[in-house]
């Protein structure tokens, strides 16, 4: 067996390393791109790289000249097969359609028939290439390119260019390391000099292709330079999330440099405008001090008038397993906000009524019922008219607290709901049925299941529905559920419009005087959990409630 020649040695090897390094890509693909389009078409254009790389490997190192032409005949089958899955990841990646459409699949099969067979039957016609042996360095077949060849080579080029328009179109959208893109372009393009310089006629350069490592270099570099730029690209591009969203957002890498800004995040920070590729530090100080030291926090942005609000959040952007890099996202939440603090001085303004309530008043009545008694005790005992006026007092003093025992209990009840929870419906509605209801009274639920809830006060809410339910003559009492309601119905006595208005008044007898509070709580505590509570008036054989969750 003859020695290798070095050339051959070398040539070996370049082609060798190209087929191993796209072979053990295809693993780092498969598992890093989420997107299957993206995925399906790396994959594909990695693994027709590498056995196209095989290929010539086999043809370099076989002496035998109808193997060499074989090998050369299986790589322009791996070739032509690359660059129909350059157009496939292409077309993903940009977020295009073509891949998919029906016509372009049966197009491509058509062209790929009809090159091939070109290809295949050139030793009859040559109109694709010829062959002669030579020696020097080492001996091997030289391929002499036809016209089809040409033809043929320039539609590849073309539909290349086609495919880095696409890319650079995304990049370009995105403002996403393009200029990575660039040099990686550049590396594919390095083999067209060598080709040119092989078919020139330029002694130490061999007369093959050496595109298949020109399109390695590309695909390696996808995935160990640019991925995780691909990756951001795909979720958070530009034609989707930027200038069509209100919210301001700012994606930074896992340096913190500045990748892309939105319309909205520039007019908040002007300093952004000129900052892609430097640090949020430098380009957007302020914007950098701001950030939350969890994931998201409320700031006031004071530089307008008047004063707005926004919730600063950020968003890990990941490919595969690694973090590449953050979305930091501001949403004008001023309305919010101050909705937020309207209800909290209201809630303030509540928890000083009932303060006052609870001391100044109650001790109020205290002392002038106090003060009733010692009267009514120093009183001539014979004087009816005196004694009646004390006793009329006092009941009215009586009621007095009464009253303010209400207003108080309101006042607690109408604080937002808080403990929120998963509730069960059904369990929460039977314990508050068998806290008041008689032994004649019946109840039924039909399709119950869960809400968001304060159990407690769901519970409460129940007990004086039912009470009332009862109140009004009803045996029955029914609950069902549906996706935004509760609906509760009984066969009491009906309400018109007017009972309804009186009944959910506070003081009103609605049905009897000891009904005044029950309605009322039951809204109250409606309203805690940003609920409403209306009553069917059109029902005719008793009370159907509705309660919109």
């Amino acid at each position: 067996m003859e020695a290798l020649h070095p050339v051959q040695i070398a040539y070996s090897l370049l082609f060798g390393v190209t087929a191993v390094v796209c072979f053990g890509g295809v693993s780092r693909a498969l598992d890093r791109l989420e997107d299957s389009g993206t995925r399906i078409g790396l994959v594909a254009l990695l693994a027709t790289t590498g056995l196209w790389a095989s290929f010539y490997v086999g043809r370099i190192l076989v002496s035998s000249a109808e193997l060499q032409l074989t090998f050369y005949l299986l790589g322009l089958t791996a070739g032509l097969t690359s660059v129909g899955a350059w157009l496939y990841f292409c077309s993903a990646y940009a977020g295009k359609s073509y891949h998919r459409r029906p016509a372009v699949r049966r197009l491509a099969a058509v062209l790929f028939v009809l090159v091939l067979g070109v290809k295949f039957t050139s030793p009859i016609h040559g109109l694709y290439f010829s062959t002669m042996p030579a020696v020097s360095p080492f001996p091997h077949l030289v391929i002499r390119l036809g016209i089809a060849h040409w033809a043929v080579t320039a539609a590849a080029y073309a539909l290349s260019a086609v495919g880095f328009y696409l890319l650079f179109s995304a990049f370009r959208g995105s403002n996403y390391a393009a200029g990575r893109l660039s040099v990686l372009a550049g590396l594919a393009a390095l083999p067209v000099g060598f080709n040119a310089l092989a078919y020139s006629g330029f002694g130490p350069v061999l007369t093959l292709n050496y595109e298949p490592v020109g399109v390695g270099l590309f695909a390696i570099g996808m995935l160990y330079v640019a991925d995780g730029s691909f990756v951001a690209v795909q979720r958070f591009g530009r034609e989707q999330l930027l200038d069509e969203i209100d919210e301001g957002l700012v994606i930074v890498d896992t340096d913190w440099r500045i990748k892309d800004t939105n319309a909205a995040a520039r007019e908040l920070f002007p300093g952004l405008s000129g900052g892609l590729g430097e640090p949020l530090a430098e380009a957007a100080p302020a914007l950098d001090d701001l950030l939350p030291a969890d994931e998201s926090s409320v700031i006031e942005f004071d530089e307008s008038t008047p004063t707005r609000r926004f919730l600063l959040s950020t968003q890990r952007l990941t490919a595969g397993q690694a973090t590449v890099g953050r979305a930091l996202v501001l949403a004008d939440v001023t309305a919010l906000e101050r909705e937020r603090r309207r209800v909290s001085r209201q809630e303030s303004q509540l928890d000083n009524f009932e303060e006052a309530i609870t001391h100044e008043l109650r001790n109020s009545i205290n002392v002038v019922q106090g003060n009733i008694e010692l009267v009514a005790a120093e009183l001539d005992p014979d004087d009816e008219e005196i004694r009646d006026r004390i006793r009329t007092a006092s009941e009215t003093i009586d009621r007095m607290g009464l009253i303010v025992s209400d207003l108080v209990t309101l006042t607690r009840l109408g604080r937002r709901a808080e403990e929120i929870e998963t509730v069960e419906v059904g369990t929460v509605v039977r314990r508050a049925f068998s806290a008041v209801a008689r032994s004649d009274a019946e109840l039924t639920t039909t399709d119950v299941a869960e809400i968001k809830a304060d159990r407690q006060r769901t519970e409460q809410l129940f007990e004086n529905l039912f009470e009332f339910c009862l109140r009004n003559g009803a045996r029955h009492v029914s609950v069902a559920q549906t996706p935004a309601t509760l609906v509760i119905e009984d066969d009491g006595r009906p309400l018109s419009g007017a009972d309804v208005d009186r009944a959910f008044a506070y003081g009103q007898a609605v049905p009897d005087a000891e009904s005044g509070m029950l309605l009322p709580v039951v809204r109250t505590l409606a309203e805690a959990h940003g609920w409403g509570v209306d009553v069917d008036t059109d029902r005719d054989d008793g009370v159907r409630f509705v309660i919109d969750y």
